[in-house]
């Protein structure tokens, strides 16, 4: 992201033949998601004044849709004049914005923008960013050090003991978090441990962009009751937590190594389902913290990109009402 404003600069100079400015932009009152999502930068092109919305986590959306989506909850509190700032696109997700006329720009490579200039060249065709998100454990043990209980200079044997991974995944959780300059090893002799750089507001900030969604598939599920080790999340979780309205069918997440002992029956769609079943990358219980649903970061983490506002406001509240 600290790349990117520059290379955008760069790109615009180099197309328009003159100078831009790109200025901060006042994020008002964006939606948590969206300010956590997206740097704003506002110039003006031909005489036309944009808002330039910088994706920070740099991930590949699986569809134009969504991409529009995002555009148009931006659009809806900034003005018709935003432009997504992407590190790459499927052709086929190109294709799909264009003909949804939604603005775009691939620093160094294209842009899209109707009312002022496009440039649609193929320069590096078929090569894309790669996102880089942790691994379902390195997730899993910062979430536990930010829900359960502070693993800060932690042999790595006791973390793995407390989080039930084996000694060989937490070297490479270690790795990953280190990687992600998210804490540093420290040794002494042949122990290990982390020591973390900032408090847990703060580690939980820096770590958003390298965080995702814990759930892996969801299915409308039928049973007489949900099974022991399932935890209610999604809309029914956040009705707990705060004071949106609950779903007409209840959703619930189960581990996915839990969801092999198929005690329920897979619907075709959610007419002869009672429940909602997301199965998830790591143990939902593992950071629970009321015992019947799943823990709040994890739970914001599986809502963060849904297009309902109101979800983003109790989002927003769930953040801020936590515990840090």
């Amino acid at each position: 992201m600290k790349r990117t404003l520059p290379a955008l600069v760069e790109y615009l100079e180099k197309l328009t033949g003159s100078p831009v400015d790109l200025a901060p932009a006042e994020p008002r009152s964006l939606p948590l998601f969206l300010r956590e999502r997206f740097q704003l930068h506002q110039g003006d092109i031909f005489g036309r004044s944009f808002i330039f919305a910088i994706d920070r986590w740099g991930e590949q959306d699986p569809s134009a849709v969504n991409y529009a989506n995002l555009t148009e909850c931006l659009s809806g509190h900034l003005g018709d004049s935003v432009v997504l700032v992407l590190p790459g696109l499927a052709p086929h997700i190109r294709q799909g914005l264009i003909r949804l006329g939604r603005p775009f720009i691939v620093p160094g490579s294209q842009t899209f923008l109707p009312t002022a200039i496009i440039d649609l060249r193929e320069r590096q065709p078929g090569v894309l960013p790669t996102a880089k998100t942790l691994s379902p454990a390195a997730q899993c043990v910062l979430l536990y050090h930010l829900e359960r209980e502070s693993i800060h200079h932690w042999p790595l044997q006791k973390v793995a003991e407390a989080v039930g991974y084996s000694p060989n995944m937490l070297i490479k959780v270690k790795r990953e978090l280190e990687a992600a300059e998210l804490c540093d090893p420290v040794r002494n002799g042949r122990v290990v441990t982390l020591r973390f750089h900032v408090e847990r507001r703060a580690l939980w900030q820096k770590a958003l962009p390298w965080l995702a969604s814990p759930v892996r598939a969801t299915h409308w599920v039928r049973w007489k009751q949900p099974p022991a080790q399932a935890l209610m999340a999604g809309m029914t979780a956040l009705s707990r937590a705060t004071m949106i309205a609950d779903d007409r069918t209840p959703v619930y997440a189960l581990h996915h190594k839990a969801s092999k002992d198929n005690t329920f029956e897979i619907c075709a769609d959610r007419i002869d389902a009672t429940a909602r079943l997301e199965i998830w990358n790591y143990n939902p219980r593992l950071l629970t913290i009321r015992e019947e649903m799943v823990d709040p970061l994890s739970l914001f983490l599986s809502l963060r990109h849904d297009p309902n506002e109101r979800v983003q406001d109790q989002l927003e509240t769930l953040i801020e009402q936590f515990p840090w």
